[in-house]
């Protein structure tokens, strides 16, 4: 197998050449770590390789579906003992911060057959739709050297559209799974909150917004991955409902399907949705009526209540100031100095703000908007089809260009943390490319706990528009030397950073 065949299988392709001995486990992880060691001073997607022990668990027995197809983890979660847990900090990357056992999706992937070869860039704490840090730097999108691949799960997107691996994972707060996925043209699946456990370590992320997931070349290894790994640990605190034991089985399923659609934000919105995006919702609504599905212009209506993102924001910050206290106790065992970055404190600083009582306000307005989207479905549709994202990949170091930059990268949010709050799934398929080469992708949201519907309406679109053959190496803008970064300049941090002395740190 050649680094081209590998850039472009997707993990089950992969595993059937294993299986049918065209390829061994070992040489799939030098492949990958053959186009890491080319294209990561590139793009600065990874920040940790295990490559030494993933050869030697190549050659033991590997068992499960996807023996000895190499995957990446996130640097935030998916906990492997021994592992960096620096989450894109400073602090916690000048403390050294391990994690001490392994998840339960860790366990899993591994029980599949899985290899981890390394972990993946993030912005600070994942509070940011980009993937720079002032601890290892800007990650590039592959498709374009000065544009970001989004975030939070940027790393892995750009190591998997790049060709480092198959697929990787990523986690879902606000959007962090499909944003990467839409701006790096793969799939990105964010599952019913539930249907993953995120145990032993913690019970339900984020008050139930944060879901484990994995940013993959097809939706067959989107849906396979799933199956895998889906399923409750002891103690978790929700479960979703399995209404098919097999998301690939329902993959092949082909009743008509009742879709509505929203290609635009309303008027009274501050943003509005770049043409190139609303050209690609339109574009699937007419593919989805030529595969036989109902489309109608029609959408929750609460679902863009200007209300949502203060409550979004009310109901999640005081997790990030908790997240800034622990930081600055772990700057105590360093040199005392405590970093993070300006986004990091934008969140912090509204969680101190928040009271007991308006937190419980946002849960339980939550509570009633959870019910209010709900009702859209119930009405008789089975899919809701928008925008992922509003604009095109941003060039990088946007949200320090401008003085409202920070505020913006939580209010540019606007069609994705509505189902993280619901906890409804949905998927962000791959739809278009610009005249440019930059990906668009578009967003399938389904009825909570029928992550089967949305991931078969993503495969059926995958068959009418294929995307498999398309690849940065091929593309115009992906990886020629005339795009690439000037010297010494390859992955500057492009953003403001604030730090504390420790004078600062022991007065708090």
């Amino acid at each position: 197998m050649d680094e081209e065949e590998f850039a472009t299988a997707d993990a089950t392709a992969l595993a059937g050449s294993v299986r049918d001995g065209a390829v061994s486990a070992t040489e799939l992880v030098d492949l990958a770590a053959a186009a890491m060691e080319r294209l990561n001073p590139l793009i600065n997607a990874v920040t940790y390789e295990c490559l030494d022990q993933a050869r030697a668990e190549s050659r033991g027995e590997l068992s499960g579906p996807f023996a000895g197809v190499p995957i990446l983890l996130k640097d935030l979660g998916a906990a492997v003992a021994g592992h960096p847990d620096h989450q894109g900090n400073p602090t916690l990357a000048a403390a050294g911060r391990r994690h001490q056992g392994d998840s339960w999706l860790v366990q899993r992937l591994r029980a599949a057959g899985f290899l981890v070869v390394g972990r993946t860039n993030v912005p600070e704490l994942g509070l940011c739709s980009d993937s720079q840090n002032a601890a290892f730097g800007v990650t590039r999108n592959p498709w374009h050297l000065a544009r970001t691949p989004s975030g939070s799960s940027g790393g892995s997107a750009a190591a998997v559209s790049s060709g480092m691996v198959p697929l990787a994972h990523g986690n879902d707060g606000g959007g962090s799974i499909r944003m990467p996925a839409a701006q790096c043209g793969l799939v990105g699946h964010k599952a019913s909150r539930g249907l993953v456990s995120d145990g032993p370590g913690e019970a339900d992320s984020l008050f139930g917004h944060a879901v484990q997931g994995f940013l993959t070349r097809s939706v067959r290894d989107t849906a396979a991955v799933l199956d895998l790994v889906a399923g409750p640990g002891v103690g978790d605190p929700v479960v979703a409902p399995r209404r098919r034991p097999s998301l690939v089985e329902a993959l092949g399923e082909t009743a008509p399907l009742r879709v509505g659609y929203v290609a635009q934000t309303p008027e009274a919105s501050a943003w509005s949705v770049d043409p190139a995006v609303a050209v690609a919702v339109h574009e699937t609504v007419g593919v989805l009526r030529g595969l036989g599905h109902e489309v109608v212009e029609s959408h929750p209506g609460v679902m863009f209540d200007p209300t949502y993102w203060e409550r979004w924001f009310d109901l999640l910050s005081p997790a990030v100031a908790l997240a800034v206290e622990d930081l600055e106790e772990t700057a105590r065992g360093t040199d005392g100095t405590e970093w993070h970055d300006v986004v990091t404190e934008h969140w912090a600083r509204r969680g101190r703000e928040i009271s007991a009582a308006d937190h419980t306000r946002a849960l339980l307005w939550l509570d009633r908007f959870r019910r209010d989207m709900a009702t859209w479905w119930a009405d008789g549709f089975d899919v809701l089809l928008s925008p992922v994202t509003v604009q095109l990949p941003l060039e990088l170091g946007s949200f320090w260009s401008y003085p409202e930059g920070v505020v913006d990268s939580v209010h540019m949010l606007q069609f994705t943390p509505q189902f993280n709050s619901t906890g409804a799934p949905a998927v962000s398929v791959p739809a278009t490319w610009t005249d440019e080469g930059l990906p668009v992708g578009v967003q399938l949201a389904g009825r909570y706990g029928e992550d089967h519907v949305v991931l078969r309406l993503a495969a059926q679109l995958e068959a009418a528009r294929p995307w498999a053959h398309r690849y940065p190496a091929r593309s115009s803008v992906g990886v020629p030397a005339e795009r690439r970064p000037g010297p010494g300049a390859e992955h500057a941090y492009q953003g403001p950073f604030r730090s504390r002395s420790p004078e600062e740190v022991a007065q708090r």
